[in-house]
Order: C-alpha cells, then sequence, then structure tokens
C-alpha cells in the first residue's frame, strides 16, 4: 500500500522537479558514471512520464539501471545487425528498406512535430501498409538494442531527433556490412 501511495505522489509531483529528481538517482548510479553517461535535465524531462510509470519510488530507478532497462536512453545500443532482422525476414534487405524510408521520413519532421505523435503520423500508415512488425521491428531494434523496450515512436521523442537519425543510420551500416560480409 505505501509503495502504491508514493507512486501516486510520484505522478503528482511537478515535472521540473520530478525531471531533477530522476536526474539525481541515474547519475549518482555507480553503473551511470562508470559507463559515462551524460544524464541532462532535457533527456530526465523527456523520459520522466515513461518512467514513472515503471517505479513506485525513486529506489526502483537503481534497479531499473543494474538490469540495464534504461541504458538505451544515455548510451547507443550494441547488438548484431541480424537482430535488425524481423523474424518472417530471410534476409537484411526488408529492415534496410524500412529503415532508409523511416530516416527519409523522419528527417524531413519539422523539430516542432517532434513528438511521439508526429513521429506515430509520420511512421505508421507506412508500417500498416507495409507490415507492423517488418517496419517497427527494426525501428525500435536500432534505437533500443533490445528485445524489449518502448515503441520507437516514445523511444524517437525521448531521444532527440538528431540521437534517433544517428542511430538509424548506424543501424543502416551495420546492415550494409553484415550484407557486404
Amino acid at each position: 500500500k505505501l509503495r502504491w501511495v508514493n507512486k501516486e505522489h510520484l505522478k503528482r509531483m511537478p515535472k521540473e522537479q520530478l525531471a531533477e529528481e530522476i536526474k539525481t538517482h541515474v547519475a549518482s548510479s555507480q553503473r551511470a558514471r562508470d559507463l559515462g553517461w551524460n544524464v541532462t535535465t532535457s533527456i530526465t524531462e523527456r523520459l520522466a512520464p515513461v518512467l514513472v510509470e515503471r517505479i513506485n519510488t525513486f529506489g526502483d530507478i537503481a534497479t531499473l539501471i543494474d538490469a540495464q532497462d534504461l541504458d538505451y536512453y544515455f548510451q547507443e545500443p550494441t547488438y548484431d545487425a541480424l537482430s535488425l532482422k524481423w523474424k518472417e525476414d530471410a534476409d537484411l534487405d526488408s529492415a534496410k528498406k524500412h529503415l532508409t524510408h523511416i530516416k527519409s521520413e523522419l528527417s524531413r519532421l519539422p523539430d516542432r512535430r517532434w513528438t511521439e505523435e508526429g513521429i506515430k503520423a509520420a511512421i505508421w500508415p507506412y508500417a500498416e501498409k507495409e507490415g507492423r512488425g517488418h517496419v517497427l521491428w527494426p525501428f525500435r531494434f536500432a534505437l533500443s538494442g533490445k528485445d524489449r523496450s518502448p515503441n520507437p515512436f516514445t523511444l524517437s521523442a525521448i531521444l532527440g531527433k538528431e540521437s534517433a537519425l544517428h542511430r538509424i543510420d548506424e543501424a543502416l551500416a551495420k546492415a550494409s556490412a553484415h550484407a557486404s560480409s
């Protein structure tokens, strides 16, 4: 019951205060210091709504960090290129095609529309047409490097335009390098 009460308190905290508390707790983590995470107020403000749904107390942040569940917010993911491939695809061609299209759409998205809703509006019709799994799996995996993570629209909004596009570029480079080897 006390954890529930605390969670309700977290949900009602002013956004700025919540972001600062998250920043303090993440930055004080030994793992975050060891990995050299750049924990800024900007990213913790964007991360706060997602994180507050996953924690009951600020102490839960340490558990998420230790489980490597926050890594992709603060450092580029490492993964094998084949992980970008949707389970039904025979090779990386489909992933490369979809990531190229996503990059093109997101590059044209104005900064003022770089929100979860704006990113989804730009990509969702294409995902519906081409197959959601085929499109969204490589997109999400390029951003997080994980089998499980928030959806790619949320991740892109939290990471910011520059970082999200850079990670898509890195995924395309990995896929191309794998295809030529």
